[in-house]
């Protein structure tokens, strides 16, 4: 019977320990928290900078086409000014 009631106390001392131990955030798992923070700050950080990039390739091309048009539109009424000229 003593031996029923060591185990008992032992393992309510234990369990008791334990959900002290649950409420308290050790520097290891601040540690972890933190890099887990840090990576998903860099993810986001990632993602934000492809979509600038994406952004910037799309402007980059909507003004390259505009400017091709433009330059295009130069030239055909270049070539008709010249045709006008010689007739």
């Amino acid at each position: 019977m003593k031996r029923n009631i060591t185990t008992i106390f032992a393992l309510l001392f234990f369990v008791g320990f334990g959900f002290v131990g649950c409420q308290e955030k050790g520097p290891a798992e601040r540690a972890g928290e933190n890099l887990d923070e840090m990576v998903e700050d860099t993810q986001d950080a990632v993602e934000d900078a492809g979509a600038d990039a994406q952004e910037a390739m799309e402007d980059a091309e909507a003004s390259a086409e505009d400017a091709a048009e433009e330059a295009g539109e130069a030239v055909e009424e270049a070539g008709d000014d010249m045709h006008d000229a010689t007739h």
